[in-house]
């Protein structure tokens, strides 16, 4: 669908960015050769076309195929570039996840004073915008990182917090699929009651007429 909308796309907009959402799909499948080339496509296209989002976008995803390949430097190279591209954007959303996935290589090189700078970052900046889909994530590695230290009680603290986040997220859309599905309900017993009161009108009035004759 991807590739196809490519060719929907005559005025070239969105090339960039579609280049980068194949290479995401590839990555899902853990194909990472295929990711590799279609993030390389995107960012030559998109450094081009001068287009930020999408670059920033690509430097996060060759990071993480730096850092699944154990290629540890070179990732923390990419998600710096990335980095500075989300600041300049405002978009803190990638950018909390831009921090956990750098604490994420920081931890694998044993440089655990720098992971807890940056899941720090991560922590804050996902309460400030309330990003608490990603605070999850964010207090599981904070977990992992403590426990990593030795300091056994605050990695149980930290896991509490995300179990605790988890439950709440899990039973906030619950009630939120509860409400849509009741809306849903709701309109199509209104629906319902309105198609009976328009037959019976209908009805009504063609015995009416049917007398008048």
């Amino acid at each position: 669908f991807l590739t196809i909308s490519m060719k929907w796309d005559t005025q070239n907009k969105h090339i960039p960015i579609t280049l980068y959402n194949i290479g995401e799909a590839y990555l899902f499948k853990n194909d990472l050769s295929m990711a590799l080339s279609y993030y390389n496509l995107a960012l030559n296209r998109a450094i081009k076309e001068n287009d930020n989002r999408t670059i920033a976008y690509c430097y996060q995803g060759l990071g993480t195929i730096k850092f699944i390949n154990k290629d540890y430097y070179p990732a923390l190279a990419y998600f710096t570039q990335a980095e500075k591209l989300w600041s300049s954007l405002g978009e803190y959303r990638s950018l909390v996840q831009n921090y956990k996935d750098y604490a994420d290589v920081c931890m694998s090189l044993g440089q655990f004073e720098k992971a807890e700078k940056y899941l720090n970052k991560a922590v804050d900046l996902a309460t400030k915008i309330y990003a608490l889909d990603l605070q999850i994530n964010n207090y599981l590695r904070a977990s992992e990182l403590s426990a990593l230290r030795g300091n056994h009680s605050q990695a149980y603290e930290l896991l509490g917090k995300h179990n605790a986040l988890k439950d709440s997220i899990y039973d906030l859309k619950k009630t939120e699929n509860i409400t849509r599905m009741q809306t849903l309900f709701d309109s199509e017993a209104r629906d319902q009651e309105n198609r009976q009161l328009k037959s019976a009108q209908t009805l009504k009035d063609a015995t009416i007429k049917s007398q008048q004759l």
